[in-house]
């Protein structure tokens, strides 16, 4: 996921994970959530640092190839599946 800030900069997270994910405010019917944790976040465009957790990194992190902002989406697509099943999709 990328996300923009003030100088118009893109910023990569790289260890989105439900830990890092918070409830700020809860209403009747919003709820705002927040990112937190970002130590490992940097700019695009490509990087080649090995960061994150483990169960929720990228292929390309693994394997110390170059990568974008699209590990951010796998990191949610792995989420995402610990919510809906109780456990990640691959044993590591």
């Amino acid at each position: 996921m990328v996300f923009g800030n003030k100088d118009g900069k893109q910023v990569i997270h790289r260890d989105l994970k439900a830990e890092n994910i918070l409830i700020k405010s809860k209403s009747e019917y919003k709820i705002k959530v927040v990112l937190s944790d970002y130590g490992f976040a940097t700019k695009q465009p490509i990087n080649y640092e090995f960061v994150g957790t483990a169960v929720y990194m990228a292929p390309e992190i693994i394997m110390g190839f170059e990568y974008t902002s699209k590990v951010d989406t796998w990191s949610i697509g792995i989420l995402l599946f610990i919510l809906l099943t109780g456990q990640p999709p691959f044993k590591g």
